[in-house]
């Protein structure tokens, strides 16, 4: 059991996983939030009962248990839909009171952990959570805010979270360092070009330090989509057209259902009798029904955590194939690297370009970057990896805890803030 210094915490709520370190004696630790993991995917699951989260969460959906399945809920924050609701046992839930249940949840379990309560928190943000739009970045942060006091944090602060994992990075260094902190997450690619190092690390006020931050709204849920629209959607009728002038079936079908945040929007009768009037004169019908009841059977989520198994694959793999028998009959699929690649380059082009706007920012060439430190799961991906290698050739790599170290960068950040 750790022994407590002051009680507080940073937090890196993610799009897909979250994460919790405490301050405590000899610094800083994670908290084990689910069956012994310090991670916890950022999802919930609401049926007649009790929500449900993280990894149980995923399985209820997975294993067809009747409810309201949600994730990538960060993704809403600073968007319109953060004033839309959702039906959940028969009544309207705000998303902002469902952000606010899951911080309520890793909360609770940290406080368990720690045997006392937690008050002060530095919180993880984006460096954009919508591209230039300074009124949204505003409206999300403050939204963030009301929602931590609310699950009873008494003393909030924010911080960037590549500035957050560049600060846990610097703890074992030797020597001082330039660096770029690569931060590519479900639902944002965070940069931040950082003087870190022995001679920095002991600095209460670190804005001298940061040379330059950037960001895009791109992100593994991103990866998600485009690999789901272009070698999973043709079987439930993309490119496929109906009646006689051969009108094609709309795109915002596909692109909505391959959205985390937005699958749950697509439920409607007006879609479903959409798709019923579109099946009436298709030209590949088969494929309009698998569309029809993957909707009318509300099955979407279950498709895409199977899009997302291969992504996951395809890291590691040239080739994968896979099927999906959620819809009474079993459907298969083949994809490889070169297929799933083509399908992102757009978004891992945006990744880069962002990235060099940071290095303008800093009035720095790439010669001048000693580290590169990458975190969050995106940045796995090979094609993603390539670009970047091939931008910074000679910039030693720092990957350790990819998964962990904005959340451990932040309780640095709260040990010497509260």
């Amino acid at each position: 059991m750790l022994r407590m210094k002051k009680i507080s915490c940073g937090i890196d709520f993610g799009t897909t996983n979250s994460v919790i370190a405490l301050t405590c004696e000899t610094g800083v630790d994670l908290v084990p939030l689910e069956n012994g993991k310090k991670t916890i995917p950022t999802a919930i699951f609401c049926d007649k009962i009790a929500p449900l989260f993280g990894q149980m969460a995923i399985d209820a959906c997975m294993e067809g248990k009747e409810g309201r399945f949600m994730r990538s809920m960060k993704r809403i924050l600073g968007t319109d839909l953060m004033n839309a609701t959702t039906l959940i046992n028969g009544k309207q839930v705000s998303f902002d009171s469902l952000i606010a249940l899951f911080l309520k949840e890793i909360k609770a379990r940290a406080e368990s952990f720690t045997r006392a309560e937690i008050d002060f928190v530095v919180l993880g943000r984006p460096v954009h959570y919508q591209d230039y739009n300074a009124a949204a970045d505003r409206l999300a942060e403050n939204k963030m805010h009301e929602i931590a006091e609310t699950v009873g944090f008494k003393n909030i602060v924010f911080q960037y979270e590549p500035i957050a994992a560049a600060f846990a990075h610097e703890q074992d260094l030797t020597k001082d360092q330039t660096a770029v902190v690569v931060d590519l997450g479900g639902g944002t690619s965070d940069f931040t070009i950082i003087r870190i190092g022995p001679s920095y690390r002991h600095k209460a006020d670190r804005r001298n330090d940061i040379l330059a931050t950037s960001g895009v709204r791109v992100g593994g849920n991103d990866f998600d989509r485009d690999l789901s629209v272009n070698s999973f959607m043709p079987q439930f009728g993309k490119g496929t057209t109906y009646g006689t002038k051969n009108l094609p079936v709309p795109e915002f079908l596909f692109s909505h259902l391959s959205e985390w945040s937005k699958i749950n929007f697509m439920y409607t009768p007006k879609n479903i009798q959409m798709v019923k009037d579109i099946l009436l004169s298709a030209h590949s019908p088969m494929c309009v029904e698998n569309l029809l009841s993957l909707i009318e059977m509300q099955q979407a989520h279950q498709l895409l955590q199977v899009v997302e198994q291969a992504k996951i694959d395809l890291t590691t793999k040239k080739q994968v194939k896979t099927f999906f028998d959620n819809l009474g009959e079993c459907l298969y699929f083949e994809i490889n690297l070169n297929d799933f690649e083509n399908a992102v380059r757009y978004e891992c082009d945006k990744i880069i370009c962002s990235m060099k706007e940071c290095l303008s920012l800093a009035n720095l060439k790439t010669d001048n970057i000693d580290m590169l430190i990458l975190t969050g799961g995106t940045s796995q991906i090979p094609l993603v990896q390539y670009a970047i290698r091939q931008l910074f050739p000679n910039a030693q790599i720092s990957d350790k805890q990819r998964m962990e170290s904005v959340a451990l960068g932040l309780a640095h950040m709260a040990s010497k803030i509260f």
